[in-house]
């Protein structure tokens, strides 16, 4: 890694040198790298037709990570649970569809072979990388379905896209399943390519047609049912009711309930109750604060909860 101060006053990481990452058997890896600018470290999880990354990123300095190797046709999910996040960018001409991603958010982006530029301001955070080879990415998606067949036939064409979503509790616990695969071989492939393709899918769901995903949900209750779920991470530190947010949303208590769960794949609660335990592992790993402090923070008045 080289730093170098650039024109607009980031501070930049060069990542090259990077090793083969698809190996036949799943097999992890880790890098470190610090400067002036501030540090990075990185450990993989890495298979046939993709790599997993957990970054922990402590800068100094506003930043520009630059990856210049391993480039090949792949599509990234940039996840990040929580943080202030980053924004990216490819090749020349800078391509990208979404200029930053927050907490709580995930940014997919089809890359043919370019250079990625990743921007943060000066920050500790967290994000988690995902990378499939693109030519299996391609492979799962059926050419005879209207949705499937237009990423797929983008790929082929190698046209890049990127598009951002939510990253729910349920997409996070399959990336831990991943990073913590306890088989390698055959074993070991078979376990973590049916969890992608899980990923995969749960990621590319609230893009589909409506009719595509066989529910009844109107337009107005979608918008309801995102504005619920930034709410949620907006407010995880307080105490909400199912029956307080179908009012506070003019929702249905029922619909809520149902339709959540069908559009984010866990109940409205159950989210809440994940947000609010990722933060305080966060703060227990990352801040050294005591149980009795962290849930406070998290909105439990006894600690044993």
């Amino acid at each position: 890694m080289n730093g170098a101060t650039v024109a607009d006053f980031y501070e930049r990481f060069v990542v090259d040198d990077i090793p083969n990452i698809y190996p036949e058997s799943p097999k992890r890896t880790a890098m470190r790298a610090s400067s002036e600018i501030g540090s990075l470290n990185l450990e993989a999880v890495n298979g046939r037709f993709f790599s997993l990354s957990r970054i922990d990123l402590r800068l100094k300095y506003n930043t520009l990570i630059e990856v210049t190797d391993n480039l090949i046709d792949k599509v990234g999910f940039y996840m990040l649970d929580h943080g202030s996040g980053g924004s990216a960018a490819f090749g020349d001409q800078k391509l990208a569809s979404s200029h930053h991603v927050s907490g709580g958010e995930s940014y997919m982006a089809f890359n043919p072979s370019l250079p990625e530029i990743h921007r943060f301001n000066a920050q500790c955070t967290k994000p988690l990388y995902l990378e499939i080879k693109a030519d299996y990415f391609a492979s799962l998606l059926s050419a005879d379905d209207q949705f499937t067949g237009t990423i797929r036939e983008k790929i082929l064409r190698r046209e890049f896209f990127g598009m951002k979503s939510a990253i729910t509790p349920a997409a996070y616990k399959i990336a831990a399943a991943i990073c913590d695969c306890p088989f390698e071989g055959a074993l070991g492939n078979l376990m973590i390519e049916g969890s992608l393709q899980q990923f995969i899918a749960m990621q590319l769901a609230p893009f589909a047609p409506p009719a595509l995903k066989g529910d009844d949900t109107t337009h107005r209750d979608k918008d309801i049912l995102y504005a619920v779920r930034d709410h949620l991470h907006k407010t995880f530190r307080e105490n909400h009711s199912l029956l307080d947010l179908s009012k506070h949303f003019g929702i249905n208590q029922h619909k809520l309930k149902k339709s959540f769960k069908e559009m984010f794949g866990v109940p409205v609660i159950e989210y809440l109750y994940n947000l609010k335990m990722e933060h305080a592992k966060n703060m227990l790993y990352d801040q050294e604060m005591c149980v009795g402090e962290v849930a406070g923070i998290v909105g439990y008045k006894n600690a044993n909860h």
